[in-house]
Order: structure tokens, then sequence, then C-alpha cells
């Protein structure tokens, strides 16, 4: 049997995944360079960058569930833990700890890290609109200072608060 590709995101070629034994120290992160993780704040980018390796291995399906869950069938269980693993590369450990369960289908664990980083949106909000507000460059580039406030803007706006721009005068 034979499984697309889920590439790296580099220009390379793509990246074929085999199944087989862990190799000693762990998985590798080839997937992506996006990992999603309690020190972004957001799960957007990963879900963005999930979303174009999954979806151009055909894989989509595991994860928005419109390949229907077929427990029993070999082929099925097959492509559902190749996507497991992309998932389980590209998550931290920290929240790894607080979403994976046993037995869980790729669907499952998509759901439980999009929940995960939706959970309490109203008192997110506040905070982080204050961080948004408080921004100062202080000791940082120009570069850093405008990343760190587009950061703030993409978990506002994950957490129903966007900025919108002022009124025009």
């Amino acid at each position: 049997m034979s499984l697309p590709a889920i590439t790296d995101g580099t220009t390379g070629p793509p990246a074929n995944l085999t199944v087989g034994p862990v190799p000693a120290g762990g998985a590798t992160r080839h997937v992506g360079l996006v990992v999603i993780s309690f020190a972004t704040g957001s799960n957007t980018k990963w879900c963005i960058y999930m979303r174009a390796s999954l979806g151009r291995a055909s894989y989509l399906g595991h994860i928005d569930v419109t390949t229907a869950t077929s427990p029993n069938d070999a082929t099925w269980r097959t492509s559902d833990y190749t996507v497991l693993n992309v998932l389980h590369t590209s998550i931290d450990e920290d929240v790894a700890d607080m979403i994976l369960t046993s037995n869980q289908t790729a669907a499952q664990l998509w759901t439980a890290a999009r929940d995960l980083f939706t959970m309490n949106k109203a008192r997110k909000a506040i905070y982080l609109d204050n961080d948004f507000r408080q921004l100062v460059q202080g000791s940082l580039t120009v570069h850093e200072c405008c990343r760190r406030q587009k950061q703030l803007a993409d978990v506002l706006s994950d957490n129903d608060s966007p900025i919108t721009p002022p009124p025009p005068r």
C-alpha cells in the first residue's frame, strides 16, 4: 500500500513517511517548522501549517472528519496513524500532556488541541487586549516589536476579539 508523502515545507522533495518503529531518541520533527505550544498562546499558525501539509497529502479528511471514520478498515487505520504521527511531532510536550489520550483518532486529537486553545476566550481576551495596548518598543527592534504586536493581534482574533483599525478621521 502506498501512502501520499507529507512535505516539510522546504523546497526539497517530499519527505516519505514510513510505517515502522520509532528511531532511538524519538521521532524527528520533519513535517514543519511550527510547533503548537503554550509559549505562542495561539494555534492559528499551527493549524495553517498542518492543514496545508495534510491537505497536500490528501489527509485532511482525518482531521475535519470528511473521511468516514472506519477503525475496522486497515487502510483507514494506517492513514489515521500517519496523521497522528504528523500531529504528535508538531505538538510541544506541555500541550501533549494536556490533550493526548489513549486510542485517540487524529480528529479527536485535532479537536482537543483546538478546544485547549479556545477555552475561556473572554477572560483571555481581557488580558491579551491589555498586553496589546501596553506594548512598547523599549529595547526591542522594530521588527521584534511588530512581530510581537502581530502575535498578540492573532491571539486576540483567535479569542473572538480581533483588533480593528480606528475609523478614518
